[in-house]
C-alpha cells in the first residue's frame, strides 16, 4: 500500500498497482488529453495543443538555458532530476484506458471526477455508464477571458465529468452543488507554478468537498503540481498523489509540504 498524504514520482500505470483493492474513497484527476489531429491542424483543439506543447517547449528551454547569476533563487532538485529535466513530451496522446480498470478496483465504490477534452468524452461515458452502469454528471468550468478566434468557438469551457455508483452519497451542501464554475483562465497560477493545465484551488476544493467525507482518501494519478493535494490537506482528507513529471513533482512536493523558500523560485522559468 502506497503511503498516506505523499506524492510520488513514477509511473501511474505502474505505482496504481501498489494500492490494495477497495481503499481509495474518491478519485480526482485530469488525465492527458487526446487530440486526434495530434495537435496540427487549424481545428480549435488542433491550436490549443500546439499552444501547451510551445509553453512545455519555452520552459524546458530556460530550465536548461539559466545561467543568470543575478537570479537568487534555483529549484532544488538532486541529481536524479538535474539528469531527468522536464522532458518535452506530446500532450496529445491521451491515456492508456485499461487504467480506468484500476481506477474502479481501488475505489471503493465508483466516485470519480475526471477533467477530460470533448474527444474523451464519448469514450468515458461509454465506459462507466454503459459498462459500470453509474450516474454521472458534466461539470464546466467557464473561462471570461478566453482567447479571441477568428473562424472558430472560444476556448471558453473545460469539461469535468463526474461518475459515481449507486449508493455513493454526495454531500447536501447547495454551494457545492453547481454543474459550472466561472473564472479568469488562472493565468497566475500557471505561472506560479509553471502547468498549463492547472485549475483552480477553489473548484478543486468545491469538488473535493462534495464527494468527500474527512479524513477520506483521495486519489490523482496525474498529479501535475499537486493541486489535489494542497486542497486535501487543508480540508482533513487524506491523500495519495503520482506524478511521473520530475519538475512537476518537485513542485508538488514543495507545495504540498509547505516549503517556505519554494514560493516563487520557479518564477524565473515561467512559461
Amino acid at each position: 500500500m502506497l503511503e498516506l498524504d505523499k506524492i510520488y514520482n513514477g509511473d501511474c500505470y505502474k505505482k496504481i498497482k501498489e494500492i490494495p483493492d477497495k481503499t481509495i474513497d474518491l478519485i480526482y484527476t485530469d488525465i492527458p488529453y487526446f487530440f486526434t489531429t495530434g495537435g496540427t491542424s487549424k481545428t480549435e483543439m488542433g491550436e490549443r495543443i500546439k499552444k501547451l506543447n510551445k509553453q512545455l517547449h519555452n520552459f524546458n528551454e530556460k530550465l536548461n538555458n539559466n545561467t543568470d547569476p543575478s537570479k537568487h533563487h534555483s529549484i532544488r532538485i538532486d541529481k536524479y532530476h538535474t539528469e531527468n529535466k522536464l522532458n518535452v513530451v506530446s500532450m496529445d496522446t491521451g491515456i492508456d484506458y485499461k487504467i480506468l480498470d484500476d481506477f474502479c478496483r481501488v475505489l471503493k465504490k465508483i466516485n470519480i471526477f475526471i477533467w477530460c477534452n470533448k474527444a474523451q468524452i464519448l469514450d468515458l461515458l461509454k465506459y462507466f455508464v454503459e459498462t459500470k452502469n453509474c450516474y454521472f454528471d458534466l461539470l464546466i468550468w467557464a473561462k471570461t477571458n478566453a482567447i479571441p478566434t477568428n473562424q472558430t468557438l472560444l476556448s471558453d469551457m473545460e469539461y469535468c465529468l463526474y461518475f459515481r455508483e449507486k449508493g455513493v452519497k454526495i454531500n447536501n451542501n447547495y454551494d457545492l452543488k453547481s454543474k459550472w464554475y466561472v473564472s479568469g483562465t488562472n493565468k497566475k497560477d500557471k505561472e506560479k507554478w509553471l502547468h498549463p493545465t492547472i485549475k483552480p484551488l477553489e473548484l478543486v476544493t468545491n469538488h473535493i468537498l462534495l464527494a468527500s467525507q474527512p479524513q477520506d482518501t483521495i486519489l490523482d494519478c496525474f498529479a501535475g503540481t499537486g493541486t489535489t493535494g494542497v486542497a486535501c490537506k487543508n480540508n482533513d482528507r487524506h491523500f495519495i498523489l503520482i506524478e511521473k513529471n520530475p519538475i512537476f513533482y518537485e513542485i508538488a512536493n514543495n507545495r504540498i509540504n509547505d516549503l517556505v523558500d519554494c514560493i516563487g523560485q520557479y518564477s524565473m522559468f515561467a512559461v
